[in-house]
């Protein structure tokens, strides 16, 4: 099972792998920030596919951006990136697609777009 955890400053967010057999846990991702982590986002997690990597946004590059971590490997990828934010991801009941809201084409406004990852690319 995969959870957000966060400080209650929201200086601090992880995104934690946890055995629920045990209840040990194991941590995919940190994000920190001086003055807050909890942006647009923040709160998108889930599994792609394969069932053993997980979606999820960061503000590391400063603009919310979808990021994909293999739970076995550890390799994160970066999914999205330029100037504008993903505010909101979430895969398409087939698991074959994203739907997103970004500001990519314009930083005044969100548009919904749908779009699908395959073989590290965009397509439309």
């Amino acid at each position: 099972m995969a959870v957000i955890a966060r400080a209650a400053d929201n200086k601090d967010r992880w995104v934690l792998l946890v055995d629920t057999k045990t209840g040990a846990s194991r941590v995919i991702d940190q994000q920190h920030d001086d003055a807050w982590v909890d942006g647009p986002g923040s709160r998108t997690l889930g599994w792609l596919d394969d069932d053993k990597t997980l979606y999820s946004q960061s503000e590391k590059t400063g603009w919310s951006q979808l990021y994909a971590a293999n739970v076995e490997t550890g390799e994160v990828k970066q999914l999205t990136s330029g100037r504008g934010e993903v505010f909101d991801a979430d895969l398409t009941p087939d698991k074959k697609r994203f739907r997103m809201v970004t500001s990519f084409d314009s930083l005044a406004s969100g548009r919904s777009t749908r779009w699908a990852w395959k073989a590290g690319r965009w397509r439309a």
